[in-house]
């Protein structure tokens, strides 16, 4: 039923240096980009766009509440659906605001290494900074709903941020014969002219492989993939209350169809040139 990052991406386009995914709701990217990284003991860094996103993923654990007199667990982090699923254990520990890492620990909550499996960055946070290093072993970045909702605050210049992050992670690794980092987003289709599409130049791409019908294209190794459905999900989707209620909505086609449905994409067409035998007119 799921997307899998590995297969599906990675595999795929094993020489790009960037992936753009935009997928419909549910479709298990993020599940599957922290997998991929779990599994094959990647190091990574996990972006978040504000210190709150941050914040609030690293806000789990015990936790005993005054009010009601009792304690809970309490897990907002995107490890907790995969340590369900696993049995693995992965906790996500807040530094400072903006600033986190994932810890692997035991059964018994006791911290197997004092090394983070991954950090956590908040945009906004990090991009304040220069010239920060510790992060040559890091392999992957992983921006996390890259595209904006429509209600959140977003400026225009958080392509370049992102892109001087990579620049201050990555360094000098490949003049070092290291591995490329790899830059992987994930998104939702809520809006087609975004930050991260701009400031990579790939808007218009966009814009003519939606024209075309095409799902996914590489250019100047940048992976741009539009996942399609995979039917058996989407059929057992189509039977539930949401989407009987709600797939006809603006809101609908963009969390079930992964269309950009907010944009207007009406005076966009596909043109056939027509070649002339200048010798011959």
């Amino acid at each position: 039923f799921y997307y899998d990052v590995e297969k599906e991406t990675l595999n795929k386009y094993p020489d790009a240096w960037a992936y753009l995914v935009v997928g419909a709701r549910n479709r298990g990217k993020t599940y599957s980009g922290l997998r991929y990284q779990k599994v094959n003991k990647r190091k990574f860094i996990f972006i978040k766009r504000t210190n709150l996103d941050v914040n609030n993923l690293c806000a789990g654990g015990h936790v005993h509440n005054k009010n009601l007199e009792t304690d809970f667990d309490f897990d907002l982090s995107p490890f907790a659906d995969l340590n369900d699923d696993f049995g693995w254990n992965v906790k996500a520990n807040k530094i400072f605001d903006g600033l986190g890492g994932f810890w692997d620990y035991d059964a018994d909550d006791n911290l197997l290494s004092k090394s983070p499996i991954g950090y956590i960055f908040s945009l906004n946070r990090v991009s304040k900074f220069k010239g920060f290093g510790g992060l040559r072993q890091c392999t992957e970045m992983i921006f996390d709903e890259f595209i904006a909702s429509p209600w959140e605050r977003v400026s225009r210049e958080e392509g370049n941020q992102l892109m001087d992050l990579y620049k201050t992670v990555a360094r000098d690794r490949e003049i070092r014969g290291l591995e490329k980092l790899r830059l992987i987003c994930f998104a939702n289709a809520n809006d087609i002219s975004n930050p991260i599409f701009n400031t990579l130049e790939v808007t218009d791409i966009v814009a003519n492989m939606i024209a075309e019908g095409q799902s996914e294209k590489c250019v100047r190794g940048i992976v741009i993939q539009l996942l399609p459905d995979n039917p058996k999900f989407y059929e057992k989707e189509s039977q539930t209350a949401i989407y009987k209620a709600m797939h006809d909505t603006t809101w609908g086609r963009m969390a079930f169809d992964n269309q950009f449905s907010r944009n207007d994409f009406s005076i966009i067409k596909k043109r056939f040139n027509t070649c002339f035998d200048v010798g011959n007119i």
